[in-house]
């Protein structure tokens, strides 16, 4: 029986940091509903002073109530987040693994989840919302054993019927790290993650809530090892387990998907891509909440005034305090008609819809336009920001499924620690890099399609040169043959 220490389990700063603002990411891209169930939180009540009590607090409920159902809260960080995961097309990514490793391909986490589109397809989602991801190569079984029973005896026995899984840990659970030279390597010696969970009580048919950390780290002597520790409520006992070794590792074997390249230990606070078009959208949101409670109080009204007309006078007639903005049919010092139109108070807010607008495109976000007024080149030009955060990201999820598969190997016995680097080599992994949007508007083609075939009759563009250009300008699939592109060019003039 080993002795058991008591541990902090208090999250570093640097990892806190930016938990709400993380949080937030992740509720835009669950989207509308997701973001008004959070009510305040994110949708501040325009009220400057909140009523506990009484008739004016009911009154004001009810105002809250109407402001936060006219909100109208864009897509734009789903939308873009789904254009970014389908430009990388995991689904047709080809992984080839050494012999007795492919059937994490299929189930990479012992639960059924594929390695390509599942796994991978989560860190990239990951990724793309929290810049950085983390997965850990295990056993089947020690990395889950039930939080209820951290016994050692338990991790044995996971031990004889042990396959290797892949176990992912979003950017929240990671709490506390370490660097130091182990081993003569600089390298990460210790991660604690924190995972919150529940036992179900069938008699009573209620839950219990569990909180699970998982430390994996090396010793003095640099060998690996794993434990865990819970803290219940209620019935449940709070425990920790033995250090349980793994045989054959001098490191950690994880691996951090991010959208750039990361140094020993590098954690980034920044969030990722869609961190800021999210922003964006939240200004949208509160803008738009204000703007639909300036269009209810702004109807088209038409009031008689005196020269001694009071704001007191006006408010009790028209049930408002929002003034005119012209005036007609004057009548020096006697009568004034004054009129307010609803198009003038509001050009403010049509302003910043657009400004917000642009600045969501300049980010790169994905924003469907009515009509085809945005040609290719526009197009190509906001997606530029994506394209410089998805070929990092490519790059990474490859060499990150390398140090996987051959982590992976060592627990199978396939080669020990010392050779992880050899055998990355032998997985070799396939993920689309073409993320450039090359769809030509229809005015676009023509206007390419009859230009090019002017150079050909002028003797300037042979066959050869002319469809190397067209494929140049995206005009048509880069795999279609030439002599369909020239039929297609001559439809296409003739059209």
């Amino acid at each position: 029986m080993g002795f058991l220490f008591m541990t902090s389990n208090t999250k570093f700063i640097e990892l806190a940091k930016y938990d709400d603002e993380l949080c937030a990411v992740r509720i835009a891209v669950e989207g509308s509903a997701a973001v008004k169930h959070e009510r305040e939180k994110l949708l501040p009540n325009p009220a400057t002073v909140i009523y506990a009590d009484g008739d004016r607090q009911e009154l004001q409920q009810k105002r809250y109530a109407k402001y936060l159902l006219n909100a109208e809260f864009d897509a734009y960080t789903s939308q873009t987040q789904g254009v970014m995961l389908g430009k990388l097309d995991l689904q047709t990514a080809n992984i080839e693994v050494p012999s007795g490793l492919e059937y994490l391909l299929e189930d990479s986490d012992g639960d059924g989840l594929s390695f390509a589109n599942g796994l991978l397809g989560s860190a990239a989602k990951n990724v793309t919302e929290a810049k950085w991801h983390i997965v850990v190569a295990d056993y089947q079984g020690l990395v889950e054993l039930d939080v209820e029973d951290v016994s050692i005896a338990d991790a044995e026995m996971a031990k004889k019927n042990a396959k290797v899984k892949f176990k992912q840990y979003p950017r929240e659970s990671l709490i506390q790290y370490n660097i130091s030279t182990v081993n003569g390597v600089r390298q990460v010696d210790f991660l604690k993650f924190r995972e919150f969970g529940y036992t179900f009580n069938k008699e009573t048919g209620t839950r219990d809530e569990v909180t699970s950390y998982l430390t994996l780290a090396l010793d003095k002597d640099g060998k690996y090892y794993q434990q865990k520790c819970t803290e219940g409520v209620s019935d449940v006992q709070s425990s920790t387990s033995e250090k349980n070794y793994i045989d054959g590792f001098n490191f950690i074997p994880f691996w951090v998907f991010s959208d750039e390249e990361l140094q020993c230990g590098d954690f980034p606070q920044d969030l990722g891509y869609l961190g800021r078009i999210a922003e964006v959208c939240y200004q949208r949101y509160r803008l738009s909440a204000d703007f639909k409670e300036v269009l209810r109080e702004s109807l088209p009204t038409t009031y008689v005034g005196v020269e001694d007309f009071t704001l007191k006078e006006f408010e009790n007639i028209n049930g408002r305090k929002v003034f005119a903005k012209g005036e007609a049919n004057v009548v020096p010092g006697k009568i004034t008609v004054q009129t307010e139109g609803v198009g003038e108070s509001l050009t403010p807010f049509f302003e910043k819809f657009a400004e917000t607008k642009q600045t969501l495109k300049d980010y790169g976000a994905y924003v469907p336009e009515s009509g085809d007024d945005e040609t290719a080149t526009k197009a190509r030009i906001n997606a530029a920001q994506q394209t410089a955060v998805l070929l990092p990201l490519a790059a990474n999820l490859i060499e990150g499924t390398k140090a996987l598969f051959a982590y992976a190997g060592v627990f199978e016995g396939l080669w020990d620690a010392d050779g992880v680097e050899v055998a990355k080599e032998q997985v070799t992994v396939a993920i689309n890099t073409e993320f450039e949007t090359n769809s030509l508007t229809g005015m676009e083609f023509q206007q390419y399609a009859m230009a090019i075939a002017t150079f050909t009759d002028m003797g300037r563009y042979n066959d050869e040169l002319a469809t190397k250009v067209m494929l140049e300008k995206g005009m048509y699939p880069k795999d279609m043959n030439a002599d369909d592109i020239m039929k297609s060019l001559a439809s296409g003039i003739e059209e």
